[in-house]
Parts: structure tokens; sequence; C-alpha cells
């Protein structure tokens, strides 16, 4: 009396196994393994996914003696002779791994599908630390960070000064599910830096079977020194003022804010202060963010009326307007 074999298969991670009377532990190495396309699968989080498996080319004949599929915590396998396709609607688990396999009455081959899903930064952001003051010689902090990012593992960070790369930064952090990582570089600011932009990017690289070219997300920092010399109210001073405008590129959408930090003009008292807006970002990466920086200024007589200067910023913050005080306290 033969002995068939059941219809019900489980391949679990450790090995692959025949209920019924049989016992059969998994094999890699068979001759006739299982070939599945591609090799290794690369899908966006949300995204539908599929690959096609050809279980054997002659080991696993005839076919009413094997059990031939395809398994998967997601998806569907739909079985055609040899061949097995496997399909996902949408990809909403960070880890599985497919298995194609074939079982005999003598033995089981299986071949395992390495599935890379991964999903782009939702932001990419560069700030300097301390922001100000910010003076020749002075020690900052280049930092990035980089929001919910899959896998973080695959994603290498570069600083730049202008076109020239800094250094790169890479985490060991493993974690196959979107984490938030910030990335960091110690840096001396030199006279020479003024007008350098400065900026991050970060690179998500997942391979030829990935995104070509990789996915890249941009952060720029221009930093400007201004110096001079102005006459007000009778009173001379002389102000520097550095400018940090940012923007970040993301997949072809260009969103933009400015910050201004500076340093105290040498002989009036003063108060700086900005007000600046927070980036309202969607998946698109649209933005819309007004910025403005006022520079509080006191004369040494104080009957004299303060007068504030205005840098109006936005896309183009190419334009400066001196504006009455109003409404405001000088310290």
């Amino acid at each position: 009396m033969s002995t068939k074999i059941s219809k019900k298969v489980n391949c679990s991670n450790l090995c692959c196994f025949l209920s019924h009377t049989f016992f059969l532990t998994e094999h890699y190495s068979c001759p006739d393994k299982p070939v599945i396309t591609p090799s290794r699968l690369v899908v966006k989080f949300g995204d539908p996914a599929s690959a096609t498996c050809v279980a054997c080319q002659q080991a696993c004949l005839p076919l009413d003696d094997s059990v031939i599929s395809m398994e998967a915590s997601l998806g569907t396998p739909d079985i055609n002779g040899t061949k097995v396709t496997w399909t996902v609607d949408r990809m909403t688990e960070w880890e599985l791994t497919p298995k194609c396999y074939y079982s005999t009455l003598v033995h089981q081959c299986c071949t395992s599908l390495s599935v890379t899903v991964y999903k782009p930064p939702e932001t990419v952001s560069f700030s300097l630390n301390p922001s100000e003051p910010l003076t020749e010689g002075s020690k900052v902090t280049l930092q990035c960070d980089v929001l919910n990012v899959a896998p973080v593992a695959n994603l290498t960070v570069t600083f730049y000064r202008g076109q020239t790369p800094l250094d790169e930064v890479k985490s060991n952090d493993i974690t196959e599910k979107p984490v938030s990582e910030t990335f960091s570089l110690s840096y001396n600011t030199r006279k020479e830096d003024d007008g350098v932009q400065f900026w991050c990017e970060a690179k998500l690289e997942l391979g030829a079977e990935g995104p070509q070219p990789p996915l890249v997300v941009n952060y720029r920092n221009s930093l400007y020194l201004e110096s001079g010399g102005h006459t007000q109210a009778g009173m001379d001073y002389s102000y520097f003022l550095l400018t940090i405008c940012t923007s970040m590129v993301f997949l072809n959408h260009l969103c933009s804010f400015f910050l201004f930090v500076c340093r105290k003009p040498p002989t009036a008292r003063s108060r700086w202060y900005s007000s600046c807006c927070s980036s309202a970002f969607d998946r698109c990466c649209h933005c819309s963010c007004r910025c403005s920086l006022h520079l509080l200024l006191q004369t040494k007589e104080n009957d004299r009326e303060p007068t504030i200067e205005h840098s109006p910023l936005g896309h183009n913050a190419s334009q400066r307007e001196n504006l009455k005080l109003e409404d405001a306290q000088v310290q």
C-alpha cells in the first residue's frame, strides 16, 4: 500500500516539513532547487509586489507525486504546473521571507526569497549646534536629522562643505522597521567658510534591485557673513549678520525655509529675535513657510527712538528694508 504525500505543508524559517507520516528537513543545496525571479525583491511599503518561482526542472516530476507551492505570511500563490506566481496587492509587513518549495516522497527542497521593504525619509533636516553665535574658530556640530526611514542600515549620510564631502556616516541600527536617527559631525569654522554652503545628503542605497538612481534627500545650508558700518542717530556701529538659508530637495520637490542668527553689534545694546513658522510637509513634500528676523537697536541716547532692521524671508530673501519699531521693548 503506497503512502501519498499530504497537501498540507508548513515551511517555517527553520525548516520545512510535511504533515502526515513523513518529516522531511528542507534543503537549500539540492541540485535541482527552485529558482525565484527576482532573486532579491525590493519593494516600497504599501506598494504591490510579485515574484515567480520555477520549482524544478525534473526533480519534482511527476507532479502527481509532488507538492509545489510558495509560502509567505503575506500574499497568495498561483500554481501552474511547476511554476508558482506569488503576488501581494499591498506590502504591509516589514519582515517576511517567502519560500518556494517542492516536496516528493523522498525529499524536500526550498529556496528563500530575500525581501527588502523600504520607506524613504519623511523629512531630512540640517542644523548647526550651537546655532549662535558663530564666529571664526568656533567648534560646531553639523547635525543631520532623518525622520522615519527604513531600513536605516541602508542609509548613508554625507556631510558637505560646498561640493566637497567632509565625511560619510552610517547607522549601526539593523531594525527593518522605520526609525528616526540623528547623524552628526564636528567642524571648526574658518573665515573661508563665509558664503560657503554646508549641507547633508541622505541616500537610501538598496542595490541594483532598488530604485535607480538611489533615493537621495538633500538639505542645504548657505552661510553668509555680512559685515559693514552703519551710522544711525549719530551713533556709529558695525554689525555682522550670519544668514542660514536652508532648503530641502525631496524627489524633485523643493521646500525651503530660512533662519537668521547673528552676533551682537559691539557698540550698542541689542536684542535679536526671530519669528519663524514650522514647515508643514505632506506626502509630496509641499511646504509653506514665512520667517523674519528683527534686530532691535538702541542708541546711546535713551531719548532717541530705536528702529528695527527687518529681513523678510521666503523662497527669495534678497531684499531688506528698515521699518519703524512698534510695540517693542529694548532691553
